[in-house]
């Protein structure tokens, strides 16, 4: 199996990064964090303005 990683360049990516976070995180984690650490993590990790940060 190979995996491709490429880095995120337009403003589209990041939205689509952000909205897959969110339903990875609330379909996949709602069993094991609470409703308030999932939203934190989105925030901080996972949000537009984190995942731009990050790709810089």
């Amino acid at each position: 199996m190979r995996l491709d990683i490429m880095p995120i360049a337009t403003v589209k990516q990041v939205i689509d990064m952000e909205q897959a976070a969110k339903h990875i995180w609330i379909d996949y984690y709602r069993d094991i964090f609470s409703p308030d650490q999932i939203q934190y993590m989105l925030k901080k990790f996972h949000s537009r303005e984190a995942i731009e940060q990050q790709a810089t």
